[in-house]
């Protein structure tokens, strides 16, 4: 109890002391006066020991003299000297301040008085007004916002509807085209239809040797609906003889004349003028030498033969044929096409190039004929290559 109020005499002692302008004063200017000691202590470097910290302080304080004392004694002296003189001039301050306080109260009740009562406005209705002008501020932005939103859409539409008039414009140039394309077409295939209305197909085959196989309505359905098509097993979704190039033959009539075609596997069929006709593709046509040769190729290697590869003192075979086309057949399955062939008949030399079905290139053969059923040679990749013809 008694350390209670004990401690409540030194709070109200202390609470005396700080309410005392003069003390307030006195704690001022100390502070000031030492303000370069109170700055270096909250921003003392890290790397200070203590003993450096406290001998700054002490250099600080004893660098101080006022009057007749030095040191930290001379600092408190001073601060209650020019404390008494601050508290008088701050104590004069704020009587002048409380002086132009009245003044100001009074000209401002005088100001007042001159103003008409008529004129006077109630601060319910100032503030119920001040309300709806803020309000109507507020709905002005929000409307300026949506007219702002709704110029960017009007642009975005009108933009939309400029693309959608240059497309329907362009839509309408297609149009006109293919109208004029379909008339020609319509003026097209009434031609062709006088020609197929005396036309006929009388019987087709499809093979060769003795192993054919009937494909009369599919040349029929094909000169008809298409005047052409290809003679290969594609058109006619099947293979009457493995690994050999097969032949079309068709008997038709047309005029009441019978006659007959004959067409090579892989040329095409076209109905002109009347007649059909066999089209050798450009593809296949002859052009140099080198592609001459290549019709040569399939009688060198014809029938069946043993493909037997060496490398490393690896080996491996493999069956193969080579058809009239120049297609490369790897245990019945077409694996290469042939290309780039030139036969050196004089020297009996071969050369020639296996493309991948999709063009590209697999290797290139340089190869001698030794016999009809033996070739020998090696390719690109480093292989030695025997050819032997099986029975």
């Amino acid at each position: 109890m008694e350390f209670e109020e004990i401690k409540k005499q030194i709070n109200n002692w202390v609470d005396t002391r700080m309410n005392n302008p003069y003390f307030g004063s006195v704690i001022a200017v100390w502070i000031i006066t030492n303000r370069v000691l109170i700055f270096g202590l909250f921003n003392f470097d890290s790397k200070f020991t203590l003993d450096q910290r406290i001998s700054f302080v002490h250099r600080q304080l004893e660098s101080y003299s006022f009057w007749w004392l030095h040191g930290f004694s001379a600092t408190i002296l001073c601060a209650f000297v020019w404390g008494f003189l601050t508290m008088l001039v701050i104590d004069q301050i704020n009587t002048f301040g409380k002086a132009l306080f009245k003044i100001g109260h009074k000209t401002k009740n005088w100001v007042l008085q001159l103003i008409e009562n008529e004129k006077w406005i109630d601060r319910d209705d100032y503030d119920k007004t001040k309300k709806q002008a803020i309000d109507f501020e507020e709905d002005l932005n929000k409307k300026r916002i949506e007219l702002g939103e709704a110029q960017k859409n009007y642009d975005v539409t009108n933009r939309q509807n400029i693309g959608l008039i240059k497309q329907n414009e362009e839509k309408d140039i297609i149009i006109i085209q293919n109208n004029e394309k379909i008339k020609l077409q319509e003026n097209q295939i009434n031609d062709l239809t006088k020609e197929k209305n005396n036309f006929r197909i009388i019987y087709a085959k499809y093979g060769k040797g003795d192993v054919w196989m009937d494909v009369t309505k599919t040349v029929s359905d094909a000169i008809m609906n298409k005047g052409s098509f290809t003679v290969n097993n594609a058109t006619f979704k099947n293979d009457p003889l493995h690994f050999v190039i097969k032949e079309l033959l068709i008997v038709y009539e047309n005029q009441s004349v019978v006659r007959t075609l004959h067409a090579k596997e892989g040329n095409n069929v076209l109905l002109e003028l009347d007649k059909l006709i066999e089209v050798i593709p450009d593809s296949y046509k002859p052009t140099t030498e080198k592609d001459s040769n290549q019709n040569k190729l399939s009688d060198i290697f014809r029938g069946e033969w043993l493909l037997t590869f060496k490398k490393d003192n690896e080996s491996d075979s493999e069956r193969v044929i080579i058809s009239e086309a120049n297609r490369y057949f790897v245990n019945n399955a077409h694996k290469f096409n042939l290309a780039d062939i030139y036969i050196d008949t004089n020297n009996q030399k071969i050369t020639l190039s296996k493309m991948y079905l999709n063009g590209k290139l697999y290797a290139k053969e340089n190869l001698t004929i030794d016999n009809e059923k033996l070739i020998t040679g090696n390719d690109s990749k480093g292989f030695e290559l025997v050819y032997r013809k099986l029975e």
